[in-house]
């Protein structure tokens, strides 16, 4: 049970064809030329934002205060 490709992004701007060793990276709206990164550089990128996303929401960067909407 492998995905050929899964394509994931958080809205038109920038969008990820992931794939085993080359992704490519689109865009909706036409304003760039798509390019393509190796897979895994993407997927330390995803992975070291996710660590990021994490210690700002548990405030854990100094000087960074959480927008947290009661």
């Amino acid at each position: 049970g492998e995905k050929e490709v899964h394509s994931f992004g958080g809205d038109d701007w920038c969008l990820i064809d992931f794939r085993k060793d080359t992704s490519t990276v689109i865009n909706g709206f036409d304003e760039f030329v798509p390019f393509e990164v190796e897979s895994n550089d993407i997927y330390e990128l995803l992975q070291d934002w996710y660590k990021f996303l994490c210690a700002y929401e548990n405030g854990e960067i100094p000087a960074l205060i959480p927008n947290i909407k009661s």
